[in-house]
């Protein structure tokens, strides 16, 4: 084993310059690499509790990210062909107690914010406009059941329809954000400072292994002694 040791260091000794020579160009040749160039891409992340007004269409969230997935919400509140050209960049998923998480990434923080401010502002006022459309129904139904005369008899009948209404009216609810438009974490591209620090990295890995390497192997048999 001492032999082992004694022979891998005078092949340093002998060698130095080619691994100075191989940290040297690796470490040149580092802010170049293909790895850490990919694109830098920035998401905004917003979460929006859905409404209760006994409309599927906007209170299931099933229902809900069909139809912000699909290019005709998209065409008709937002941007005619938007969905298509934007599609890959928007995420609809659904969390527990009925509430959706809209992520967008973009090439920039205030394309991704701006982008996903859009989409929520559109969904909530859609949502808002048919909520709105269920409370005017509600009320128009307690107005006309308030004008309704009654005798003795159906009173006690027309005051609990009345309870029955209010209460639905006060218990239905539009959709909330919960959580406005912020921006999330994605994985950082390496700076030209940092892929050179790994260029280095890998040229002394290198240069210790083709010092050592041939000298284990040629003493392998005296190492497993």
């Amino acid at each position: 084993m001492k032999e082992f040791y004694r022979r891998a260091a005078a092949r340093i000794k002998r060698r130095w310059w080619v691994c100075a020579a191989i940290i040297l160009i690796l470490g040149i040749i580092g802010p170049v690499m293909p790895f850490g160039k990919e694109e830098q891409s920035y998401s905004a992340e917003a979460a929006v509790k859905l409404g209760s007004y006994e409309n599927n269409s906007f209170n299931d969230p099933k229902q809900v990210i069909q139809l912000l997935t699909s290019a005709a919400f998209y065409d008709d509140y937002l941007e005619k062909d938007w969905f298509a050209e934007n599609s890959n960049s928007l995420t609809i998923k659904n969390a527990s107690d009925n509430t959706i998480y809209f992520i967008y990434t973009g090439p920039s923080k205030a394309e991704a914010a701006q982008s996903l401010k859009k989409i929520t502002t559109a969904f909530l006022a859609v949502d808002n406009t048919q909520f709105n459309l269920k409370r005017k129904i509600i009320q128009k139904n307690i107005d006309a059941l308030e004008a309704l005369e009654t005798s003795s008899d159906t009173s006690i009948d027309k005051q609990r329809f009345l309870y029955e209404l209010e209460t639905s009216q006060l218990a239905i609810k539009p959709a909330t954000l919960v959580k406005d438009v912020s921006l999330i974490e994605n994985a950082r591209t390496l700076t030209t400072k940092e892929l050179a620090i790994v260029g280095v990295i890998l040229g002394v890995m290198f240069s210790i292994l083709m010092i050592v390497a041939p000298e284990y192997i040629r003493n392998y048999p005296q190492i497993t002694r």
